[in-house]
């Protein structure tokens, strides 16, 4: 009987919206009052409102109350993915957690890249807006600069297309739903390694517009200042998008290998610039570890191709791309979905493992 119930509540609540007794954004009453309009009880009215917001009629704003959604939007069941590059060495295992949740359910999805550029960004945007998909997954792009397209954002969320972030989202973009790694807390494990070894003249190469970057050296910053270790600007390199292939080439390779000079470790943004640079430092007579340990993020294949083994921070990255595919579809049924802070491990290896005396 509860089971009638609340399908006949749900029905007669169906009938009501079509008649226009509540027009879109209209409040809807109270859960009390429901229970005295219509004579059930409170678990009926849940379940009712509950099934009327998994079929799009009625949106949950907590703090303030169920509304009218109106006309429901017609389902596409495609999910469009924005990243900043297709070829992105840790992008398709992220892709293949995406995958495998939203097949599940019976989803496909539609995948584009930015190429780490806003100009780009805004135009797929602009695309999406005009050719609706149920929501969107992106990896924002130059996610550390003031990002142009927050209005489009602001515009995705007026037409009820939620979207969540990847590895990075834009604060200025108020309550942002996210999947990122906890770079403070990684870039912090990263000292710590280096410390334990002993090293105390540390340099390091981080990306400066991206959020990552920036996060990653604060929490490493942070853990050499606990230990009474000072960091010297002058061995610490940042560099962009638009620099990263010619970073370790001619005039920049040169001053890069000057700057690392005194040091006797290093820590890079992740593995696409630890492996050229561990080359570098081989062709230049620097043995790794003996003269000067390296340590990296992401533990991709990079990190199994470089001459010498690489210690690299691992992150979940099928997990990633799963927990973000779920908050999607959660927002997609009307739940109120909060951001996901996942772990880093560490692996150790050859790169920053032998024993040494610092002279």
């Amino acid at each position: 009987m509860a089971e009638l119930k609340y399908q006949e509540l749900a029905q007669r609540l169906r009938d009501e919206l079509a008649g226009g007794t509540w027009p879109a954004g209209a409040r809807l009453p109270t859960e009390d009052a429901m229970v005295a309009a219509y004579g059930v009880s409170k678990q009926t009215v849940r379940r009712a409102v509950g099934l009327l917001v998994d079929e799009g009629l009625l949106q949950r704003r907590q703090g303030s109350g169920t509304y009218a959604a109106g006309q429901r939007r017609s389902r596409t069941r495609t999910i469009g993915v924005i990243a900043t590059y297709l070829s992105e060495y840790i992008l398709p295992s992220m892709i293949r957690g995406i995958e495998e949740v939203t097949a599940a359910e019976g989803y496909r999805f539609l995948l584009r890249s930015t190429g780490n550029r806003m100009d780009r960004e805004r135009e797929l945007l602009e695309y999406f807006l005009a050719n609706p998909v149920d929501g969107l997954i992106v990896e924002g792009a130059k996610t550390a600069l003031p990002n142009q397209n927050l209005p489009l954002y602001r515009q995705l969320r007026a037409r009820e297309i939620p979207v969540v972030f990847l590895s990075g989202w834009y604060p200025a973009l108020e309550q942002s739903v996210y999947v990122i790694t906890d770079d403070d807390a990684g870039g912090a494990m990263a000292a710590r390694c280096l410390l334990g070894h002993g090293h105390r003249r540390i340099g390091g190469i981080f990306k400066a517009d991206d959020q990552q970057g920036h996060r990653r050296f604060a929490g490493f910053a942070n853990a050499c200042r606990e230990q009474g270790v000072n960091l010297s600007d002058d061995c610490f390199a940042w560099y962009t998008t638009e620099q990263r292939e010619g970073l370790l080439t001619g005039q920049s390779e040169q001053a890069i290998l000057r700057m690392l000079a005194p040091c006797t470790a290093v820590v890079c943004y992740n593995d696409q610039i630890a492996a050229p640079l561990m080359a570098s430092l081989l062709r230049a007579g620097r043995r790794v570890p003996e003269d000067i340990a390296v340590i990296s993020f992401d533990r991709s294949v990079y990190s199994d191709l470089t001459p010498v083994p690489l210690t690299s921070l691992a992150h979940p990255k099928e997990e990633i791309g799963r927990v973000a595919a779920r908050k999607l579809l959660h927002m997609l049924h009307g739940r109120r979905e909060r951001p996901a802070v996942l772990p880093w491990t560490l692996e150790e290896r050859q790169s920053t493992a032998t024993e040494f005396k610092i002279v």
